[in-house]
């Protein structure tokens, strides 16, 4: 491994040079007053942050009363640059660490203080009230110290809050400080560490990292083994991260402190910085090591030693240590002996030999094989929970190496781990060292799925088409797409109308998914819940973006937050679009989304596709160019219409990213009886000179996802094209504290220039319509992109950015570009008409299924019953009292109506103003008023009426009737204000409901 020789003069001196002289060169340079930031008490808050080759200087803040000593902490310089200092205050932390304040507590103070500088002293006083003796939990002190909304539900602050999995894990890791995290813990069975996430962001002004609240998150490795507390996720401003000469890796590899706490950067994946939180501390002005924890450096040697992988190149170095990272749940925890390595198989399957410096005659890159009593202990392990049967295969990280394992028939070892494709890391033998138990478990990435039907990108219909499949092909899908869509939505009258719309508009949004999603934030991808296509997900899903409490229902009136869960839930009790305004305006609103969508998007789905993990053939028994694809389940959809589990005759095979012509190929579905218990993947075969996969984009076994087409209206035009498109283009080419720098150059790789990616990407989207999909020019960035150096030579830089502006020159000035004569119409500029003429048509069809004259404009008699049968007979009776109760509850009503329409609209017309704001906003918004409608009158406020579910009754009726009046036959107002009482007014007319928990029909399909 070559790492930089020379010796940097800042480093030798960093331990003589205090924060305060680098401080003071700062305030020198101090230039914009009103980006100051405030120190207060006694030190503690300078803002060490540099933006970017000047130091931000410290405005003095003066106690209230007096004027206090403030000077900048003296703490050394460990780095080239000055520590990042967010919070820092001794006196504080002392405070904090007398009361046992637990680690997420501090973490939430120290984002509250960083935005309101002045709470620290509220904090302080109450903090000091606190009993020394008593053992402090999050979930006791965060009502204690911190404001918490009333406006949502138990569910939804559960599915995100983390202050019980903290607690959890600190009892733990009390118990056993190493170990106890990682999964198959006696004393916690079923339980793992690592769910909670610390995030930050560098805004895009450079000058300003602000603490996020912490939250539920999928697990990995690195947390599980260290604790939640250890990672802290920066993210990038988009903006800044794109721009030229960001300078963000000299930033970045300062340490950075919260409170006393110091943590290091040690990796990058894309526009996201990973800190962890070392063994050093910053008390009294200094920063120190202390015993317990890991430094940096020791970080690096657990996680990737550096004197056993010196071989490795060192990006490809650097990114394996992203491998810890990856979202994943434990496995079983193996021993040494039930691993053994295997040699991968070359271009004979009989030879066991690869080709030197030819990795495409690797036949197993990245898949090694497990057996039955191991998938078995998977199985019942997460049984009920992630699978519903023993998984083929899976996704792994083990023992420094990675990719997938397949179920295959071998007594003895456990694993057999192909190498060298499937190993990463060099560990000591176990007989030298004995292995980190963390390294022992199993981390388990994905199961396998079948996805069905598969959907065409831009990238591949492109692709298709240039193969000789006919323009008007995809054109059919997309009306066919259309077709369905609209059908499905729009047909309510008939046998099983309700039901078949009920599926229809579950099946369009995906409710049910996205609702288990947001119920399972810390392990949804594992279970498989996702809202992107699986086949642009990033393999490791280390830069998870956490899931927002956005979409969840309004816990007071019931009404959910999206359009198709509200449709559903309207459905669900009695309401349909023949009877009810409201809901014909939501599933309008829902059916144009959808079909704008569809025409909008290059996101075709092919009926007869599915897509899969892609595995080698553990058998041998496949000839070249055949795979065998069978499922657990009939649900191959077949050119008539029938189901079944199996694929046979010719079909197209392709993956993610689809750039050049070969990328799609023609192979032959079999089945073979070797093969009859490897379901829900597709089985490539080991036999001929070069692996299957390797022609799809040099694609491997290690995780790959591969679609298949059997559509013969695809198949049969497409044409087999010469191997010379996939042959690659080649490119064209101490002391412990100077070593951490210097890895840090290439552990924070990815933050250098990124742009450069996207540039190719463009160039070879452009050259695609200018010079032709197989153009040699085309060809050769489609490689250069694939194969990018994730981080080139210094002194490249310069070059390649000449390079790209001299390219980009005046952009803005440039006419678009013009197809070279000879070619035929591009098929996306096809796709983009035809889309247009066809959304155009159905929207105006759309328009006319939901015109009024097939609707019943008439008031709802069982909505408007409580009410008016409550006022008549009170009325008749002459009940003084009871219409003195509903004159105030009439005009409690007739108030809210006013503030949501003053709340909705700010000066403008229509609700515009209100939805534009982003979804949180809304629901806040919704939830304030919802609660103070649902509050007013309470009974002890009315003469006759005692019983609040009468009241509720009574107010949602009038709700809907005010409405009415108002000239809002489909007014939201009722809906938004007391969704679930008109609900239950609406299914208790029928006489024939059920009572259900709400838990209970969220896990129902």
């Amino acid at each position: 491994m070559n790492l930089k020789s020379k010796k940097k003069k800042q480093v030798r001196d960093a331990p003589n040079r205090s924060l305060a002289a680098n401080l003071a060169d700062g305030i020198a340079n101090y230039e914009d007053t009103a980006q100051r930031s405030l120190l207060f008490q006694d030190i503690t808050f300078p803002s060490a942050i540099q933006k970017f080759g000047r130091e931000m200087p410290i405005h003095h803040m003066k106690r209230s009363g007096s004027v206090t000593d403030l000077r900048p902490c003296k703490i050394p310089r460990c780095d080239t640059e000055n520590p990042i200092v967010l919070v820092h205050n001794d006196s504080f932390q002392k405070l904090l660490q007398q009361k046992c304040i637990p680690y997420g507590v501090q973490f939430e103070l120290a984002r509250l203080i960083t935005n309101e500088v002045d709470s620290i002293h509220r904090y302080r006083e109450i903090i000091n009230t606190l009993s020394e003796e008593q053992l402090h939990t999050h979930v006791d002190l965060v009502p204690k110290l911190f404001e918490t909304s009333h406006l949502r539900s138990e569910q939804e602050t559960a599915s995100s809050a983390p202050w019980s999995e903290l607690d959890k894990e600190t009892e733990a890791f009390d118990e056993d400080p190493h170990f106890a995290g990682i999964g198959n813990n006696l004393d916690y069975p079923g339980w793992w560490a690592g769910k909670v996430d610390f995030r930050a962001k560098l805004e895009e002004t450079g000058d300003r990292i602000v603490l996020e609240k912490p939250s539920l998150g999928p697990s990995n490795k690195l947390q599980r083994r260290f604790g939640s507390p250890s990672v802290l996720r920066v993210k990038v401003n988009s903006k800044l991260f794109y721009s030229r000469q960001n300078h963000l890796v000299q930033y970045f590899k300062r340490p950075l402190i919260i409170w006393s706490y110091v943590f290091r950067a040690f990796c990058s994946k894309e526009n996201t910085v990973f800190f962890f939180k070392t063994n050093e501390v910053a008390r009294d002005g200094c920063i120190s090591t202390q015993t317990a924890g890991l430094s940096l450096y020791g970080l690096i040697q657990w996680m990737n030693p550096l004197e056993l992988n010196g071989n490795q190149k060192l990006c490809k170095w650097a990114s394996r240590m992203a491998l810890g990272l990856s979202s994943s749940i434990p496995g079983p925890r193996l021993s040494p002996e039930d691993i053994v390595f295997e040699p991968d198989l070359g271009k004979s399957y009989s030879e066991f030999v690869l080709v030197e410096n030819d990795p495409s005659t690797n036949m197993t890159d990245g898949c090694g094989t497990s057996n039955l009593v191991l998938h078995q202990e998977i199985y019942e392990t997460y049984r009920g929970k992630y699978l519903d049967g023993i998984p083929t295969a899976f996704q792994f990280r083990l023992a420094g190496s990675k990719g997938l394992l397949l179920l295959a028939a071998h007594d003895g070892a456990k694993v057999r781990i192909r190498t060298p494709s499937q190993v990463k890391i060099n560990y000591p033998a176990p007989d030298v060292d004995p292995l980190d138990p963390s390294h022992l478990t199993i981390d388990i990435l994905r199961f396998s799925r079948i996805k069905t039907p598969a959907r065409l990108s831009a990238e591949t219909i492109q692709n298709l088409h240039e193969n000789g499949v006919p323009a008007s092909v995809f054109v059919d899908l997309l009306e066919r797409r259309l077709r369905e869509l609209v059908e499905g939505l729009t047909t309510w009258e008939g046998p099983d109308a309700i039901p078949n719309l009920w599926k229809a508009v579950e099946a369009a949004e995906g409710v049910v998914s996205a609702r288990k999603a947001r119920q399972s934030p810390s392990d949804g991808r594992v279970q498989g819940f996702r809202d992107v296509n699986e086949e642009d997900e990033d393999e490791d899903a280390i830069n998870r973006e956490p899931i927002s409490t956005a979409w969840w229902r309004d816990p007071i009136s019931g009404c959910p937050s999206s359009l198709a869960e509200t449709v559903l839930e309207l459905l669900d009790s009695g309401f349909t679009p023949l009877n009810s305004p409201y809901l014909r305006d939501k599933l309008k609103q829902l059916v144009k989304m959808k079909v704008n969508t569809a025409a909008s998007k290059f996101n075709y789905v092919v009926p007869q596709s599915a897509s899969a993990f892609v595995v080698p053939d553990p058998y041998g028994v496949l000839k070249p160019d055949e795979i065998h694809f069978k499922s657990s389940r009939r649900e191959f959809v077949m050119k008539d219409g029938t189901q079944t589990d199996i694929i046979l005759g010719d079909v197209l095979m392709t993956r993610n990213p689809c750039k050049v012509p070969t990328d799609v190929r023609k192979v032959k579905a079999v089945q073979h009886p070797a093969l009859n218990g490897t379901v829900n993947v597709i089985v490539c075969s080991v036999q001929g000179s070069r692996r299957l996969l390797d022609f799809l984009a040099g694609g491997d076994y290690d995780g790959d996802r591969g679609t298949t087409i059997w559509d013969e209206i695809i198949c049969k035009p497409l044409w087999q094209r010469s191997r010379e498109f996939c042959e690659r283009h080649a490119a064209e080419n101490t002391d412990e504290c100077q070593v951490v720098e210097e890895l840090q150059e290439y552990l924070l790789g990815s933050l250098v220039d990124p742009s450069y990616v996207g540039e190719y990407s463009r160039f070879h989207e452009n050259a695609v319509y200018k010079l032709g999909y197989s153009n040699p020019s085309t060809v050769k960035l489609a490689y250069q992109k694939r194969y990018a150096h994730p981080i080139g030579p210094a002194y490249k830089e310069k070059l390649q950015l000449e390079k790209m502006q001299k390219k980009n020159a005046a952009a803005s000035n440039c006419l678009p570009l013009e197809r070279s004569s000879g070619f035929l119409p591009f098929i996306l500029d096809i796709l983009v008409q035809e889309a247009g003429n066809k959304r155009r048509l159905w929207l105006e069809e759309i328009d006319q299924r939901f015109g009024i004259n097939s609707l019943d404009t008439r008031p709802d008699p069982t909505l408007t019953a409580p009410w008016t049968q409550f006022y008549n007979e009170a009325k008749q009776r002459q009940e003084d009292g009871i219409l003195k109760d509903l004159q105030l509850i009439s005009k409690h009503v007739e108030a809210m109506y006013e503030e949501r329409t003053a709340a909705y609209h700010r000066g403008s017309s229509s609700d515009s103003f209100f939805s534009s704001q982003h979804i949180t906003q809304r629901q806040d918004t919704i939830r304030d008023l919802s609660k103070r409608f649902s509050e007013h009158p309470e009974a002890k406020d009315l003469e006759t009426l005692m019983e609040d579910r009468t009241i509720a009754r009574l107010r949602a009726s009038y709700a809907y009737i005010y409405a009415l009046r108002m000239g809002h036959p489909s007014s939201q107002f009722p809906f938004d204000r007391a969704f679930k009482e008109l609900c239950a007014i609406k299914a208790e007319s029928s006489g024939l409901y059920k009572v259900c928990l709400l838990s209970m029909y969220e896990r129902r399909r």
